[in-house]
């Protein structure tokens, strides 16, 4: 499970796993969101929480469906695909919006336009998104929960079906 994380001796990602795991994280996620944006405000987008426990994230940029404006949004999400001297090639991403019952705003987003930008550890790569379903969705799915666990339990208080996408660079 933590092999593609980072170094599994790191006690702070294993506190990341066990803490996503966790149905009473899910109720504070409106105070993590807020001390994670404060993460990256002050450390210039380099550094969030989850890079702080070694967790792979990254921050999504979208255009917004109805305002047209740009929208940011930190998320988890699972390196794919080629490595690649400035990062990987792919990533997949989980509309599991904190197991809430509705759908995160940016997935509507990626739906309308799946063109975007996402930062990782600093830089800014183009991408296009594109929505999982049908067997490949089966497929992915086992390996994002194998990837972060947590997303079982979190499927569970949303009681839906998470939207999933993969980022191509």
């Amino acid at each position: 499970m933590l092999s593609q994380q980072g170094p599994s001796h790191n006690p702070l990602t294993r506190l990341a796993y066990w803490l996503g795991a966790q149905p009473w994280v899910m109720r504070r996620s409106t105070q993590i969101i807020w001390l994670d944006r404060w993460v990256h405000r002050i450390s210039r987008g380099r550094m969030g929480l989850l890079a702080i426990a070694c967790v792979p994230s990254l921050t999504l940029i979208s255009t917004g469906r109805n305002s047209g404006q740009l929208r940011q949004t930190h998320l988890l999400c699972q390196p794919r695909g080629e490595k690649l001297s400035d990062g990987y090639a792919e990533y997949a991403i989980v509309g599991s919006n904190w197991g809430r019952h509705n759908h995160p705003a940016w997935s509507y987003n990626l739906d309308a336009n799946p063109d975007g930008q996402i930062v990782v550890r600093g830089k800014t790569f183009s991408v296009s998104a594109r929505r999982v379903d049908g067997a490949e969705y089966q497929r992915v799915w086992a390996e994002l929960t194998e990837y972060w666990p947590g997303y079982l339990m979190e499927r569970r208080l949303a009681n839906r079906e998470f939207s999933v996408f993969i980022l191509s660079r």
